[in-house]
């Protein structure tokens, strides 16, 4: 497992990000990547749901490893790409709605927001690295995430939220 570092992660922004989620179910646009069994949906929402209220990327990846939400799409797949497959989704879905909701508190403050590496940096992300410290409108960037939330490759105001970057406020 991976461990994230959430800045501001307070209760506050964990029923921000149960908001967000909600909002995207009651409007069917929450992600639902194809690894997930598809008739098992309904208890990934759920998991996902959980993780943002209580728990973390980390209890999110291992919901979807230990309930099976995530079968071997292909014959060639093993065990050890589920497990990052299950690692890169629920990092990615968890730090999605991390951000809007940090976004969220952003604009009610009236507060900058900047980007930070919240996942341990590696080999090929010096170009995201780049971006560290600089600052988002949070306004654009909610709007953005909220705009692309069926479809997280279209994010243009942080792409590379899917490497590790995401936001905090200033």
């Amino acid at each position: 497992m991976v461990n994230w570092f959430f800045h501001d992660l307070d209760q506050d922004i964990r029923r921000r990000m149960a908001e967000e989620f909600e909002q995207n179910g009651e409007a069917s646009t929450v992600f639902v990547s194809p690894a997930i069994d598809p008739s098992r949906v309904d208890d990934y929402l759920e998991a996902q749901r959980a993780a943002l209220l209580y728990g973390s990327p980390e209890t999110l990846e291992t919901a979807l490893l230990e309930a099976g939400l995530l079968p071997s799409f292909r014959d060639d797949r093993d065990d050890a790409d589920r497990g990052v497959s299950a690692r890169d989704l629920a990092g990615d879905q968890y730090a999605v709605y991390y951000v809007r909701a940090v976004a969220q508190r952003a604009i009610e403050l009236g507060d900058e927001i900047e980007i930070y590496r919240a996942l341990g940096s590696g080999p090929g992300l010096d170009a995201a690295d780049a971006r560290v410290g600089q600052t988002l409108d949070a306004r654009t960037l909610l709007e953005d995430l909220r705009d692309n939330s069926v479809h997280p490759d279209n994010f243009s105001q942080l792409p590379e939220i899917r490497s590790g970057l995401i936001v905090r406020l200033l």
